[in-house]
């Protein structure tokens, strides 16, 4: 709710501005990257509260949200894909009217933490480049505007889309949600977007025969209309060989391939034995092999 919080503001609420920010609101409203760079903040987990300098990869994924209707992201863990994609929605909820925003992802947790980074974004705003608020529509699951764009965040079920017009749906760690939950909630919302509506699908993997990962061979392929765009591990600034190993002694190599490298048990990958010959299986047979001691050195 508005009241108590001074960071809201006031839908229809009347001010003047001046020349140079009307100059201003020209340049977010054309350029979703400006907008980000000079005007939202993210929590950062030592430095706290900073300015959101994107870097190159965040700002490919920017352009790639902003020109190819359907995106799907393939990411390692804690390369900031969430802030980036939840600054994106907030600039296009504001410069754009009448659009239905879906937020979807594992858990009632998340889905309530991703509206809740993008309620943070906007009341960091300045006054002059807020839209007002929609007092009965600005909680824990909802952020809606008076020029009728509104953000929905929902748990990925089989009815997370029923009664709405989605103008943008995204998809958060899709990979994580129970397989025949993703396919009862793909049938359900995706013909609601062949109306016009975009789409953003992000996770890491969490194998390699569900939903997700379909979407994901598609688009890498080329062949389902979806534009595929992978984060690596070592693309925020650094990271390196030492934060790899240190990382690896703290979560164990098979988690650092799945949260890191971005393979999981069921992805197939070659194996040379020790005597040259190549042989492909899954990261799950190969750690079984290596725990029977019928794999000692690769």
């Amino acid at each position: 709710m508005r009241r108590g919080n001074p960071n809201l503001k006031k839908a229809h609420q009347t001010m003047e501005v001046t020349y140079e920010q009307i100059e201003e609101l020209k340049k977010c409203m054309r350029d979703p990257k400006y907008f980000i760079r000079r005007y939202i903040y993210i929590s950062h987990p030592v430095q706290g509260r900073i300015k959101f300098n994107l870097y190159d990869y965040q700002e490919d994924l920017i352009d790639s949200y902003h020109n190819n209707r359907f995106n799907v992201v393939l990411s390692a863990r804690q390369t900031g894909k969430t802030e980036t994609s939840c600054a994106y929605i907030l600039w296009y909820t504001i410069f754009n009217s009448d659009k239905t925003v879906l937020v979807v992802s594992k858990d009632a947790d998340a889905a309530k933490e991703i509206i809740k980074k993008i309620q943070g974004m906007y009341e960091e705003l300045p006054l002059w480049l807020k839209p007002g608020i929609q007092d009965d529509d600005w909680n824990k699951h909802n952020a809606a505007f008076d020029n009728n764009s509104r953000i929905v965040a929902r748990t990925t079920t089989p009815t997370s889309g029923r009664g709405l017009a989605i103008s943008l749906l995204y998809c958060d760690e899709l990979a994580f949600v129970k397989p025949y939950i993703q396919n009862e909630f793909w049938d359900s919302v995706f013909p609601t977007l062949s109306t016009g509506g975009s789409c953003i699908v992000t996770s890491t993997p969490n194998g390699d025969t569900n939903l997700y990962a379909t979407i994901w061979r598609g688009g890498e392929a080329e062949t389902n209309g979806f534009k595929a765009s992978r984060i690596y591990w070592d693309q925020p600034p650094g990271r390196d060989e030492e934060f790899k190993e240190d990382m690896i002694s703290k979560l164990g190599e098979r988690k650092w391939l799945q949260e890191f490298e971005c393979l999981s048990g069921d992805n197939y990958i070659n194996i040379e034995d020790e005597n040259g010959n190549i042989f492909e299986m899954t990261l799950d047979q190969l750690y079984r092999s290596m725990a029977d001691g019928k794999i000692c050195n690769i």
